[in-house]
């Protein structure tokens, strides 16, 4: 006969989260060998660990979008921005990158997508990627500024351009070799940083 056994597990979560439970049920089923009885453990498991770990990640990500996004807009929407600058934007993004680096790499990829229109908006957020590792943000940060390099503001097609230039790696560079600039003035900015990128590797 199956005897049938449910464990639950409390696993623990950042302070501002609550502890999750999750729930295991083994299932011993009476078999046997030549004669003999063996117990074959069988565990179904109810809520595995990573259908427990894409829970948690959404909870972060809502929570990001909840405590940090109104405050990141509106830094963007009033801060001018100076190439080389820390400013309280960067302060606020490395802070989310402190508590969860993936889950703050989707939700700045979430802004950027909602606010494509608005070029304050993006042009700060690729401002502030610009200032991290290339390995810090990517893939979602030069995913952004690729999709910068598209906008019809040339500014923010300058802005993209300077987050490749910032970042300056063999990536960069590909990527960089192959945008078309109509405007005179951002195809010699754009040369040259291709130039500049191939001297430096």
């Amino acid at each position: 006969m199956d005897e049938l056994y449910k464990i639950t597990t409390a696993q623990s979560s950042p302070a501002h989260e609550p502890n999750v439970v999750s729930e295991h049920t083994i299932r011993f089923v009476e078999s046997t060998v030549e004669g003999s009885p063996l117990r074959e453990k069988i565990r179904d498991i109810a809520a595995s660990d990573l259908s427990i770990e894409n829970s948690l990640n959404r909870r972060r990500f809502e929570r990001f979008r909840t405590d940090f996004s109104s405050n990141l807009l509106k830094c963007l929407r009033e801060q001018d921005f100076e190439y080389g600058l820390d400013t309280p934007a960067d302060e606020l993004v490395r802070k989310t990158f402190i508590e969860n680096e993936s889950v703050a790499k989707e939700w700045l990829n979430q802004l950027f997508v909602e606010n494509y229109n608005e070029k304050t908006v993006i042009m700060g957020i690729l401002r502030v990627l610009s200032h991290f590792e290339y390995q810090e943000v990517a893939p979602q940060g030069p995913t952004m500024a690729l999709a910068a390099l598209s906008n019809n503001s040339a500014e923010v097609r300058e802005c993209g351009i300077r987050a490749f230039e910032n970042w300056s790696n063999l990536e960069s560079l590909k990527v960089l070799r192959s945008v078309n600039c109509q405007e005179v003035w951002l195809n010699d900015y754009l040369q040259q940083v291709i130039v500049d990128i191939e001297e430096e590797l």
